[in-house]
C-alpha cells in the first residue's frame, strides 16, 4: 500500500493548508481499473486472468471501473460535505 500511503500524505496537507480558504482537497484513491490501455501489454488471452487476480485481493472482490472513478469524482464535485478520514 505504498501507493495509497502517499496519496493520503499527498492530500492531507494541502487540504488543512486550504482549509480557511473552504478549499477542499479530494482523491479517489483505486485499485486496478478495467481500462483497454491497463492491458496493452497483456496478451488478449490472459485479460480475464489478470482481472480476477486484482480482483482477488480487493476488498470488494472486483476491480474498479471508470464508471465507478467517474460516479466517485461526480459525487465530491457535487459540493456535499465530505469529512477527512485516516
Amino acid at each position: 500500500m505504498p501507493h495509497a500511503r502517499c496519496l493520503h500524505s499527498s492530500t492531507k496537507v494541502p487540504s488543512i493548508e486550504r482549509a480557511p480558504h473552504a478549499i477542499r482537497v479530494n482523491t479517489v484513491p483505486s485499485t486496478s481499473v478495467n481500462t483497454l490501455p491497463q492491458f496493452r501489454l497483456v496478451p488478449e488471452e490472459y485479460i480475464d486472468d489478470s482481472l480476477n487476480s486484482f480482483a482477488r485481493i480487493h476488498s470488494l472482490g472486483r476491480c474498479d471501473t471508470v464508471e465507478d472513478i467517474a460516479d466517485t469524482v461526480s459525487f465530491l464535485l457535487s459540493g456535499g460535505v465530505v469529512g477527512g478520514h485516516d
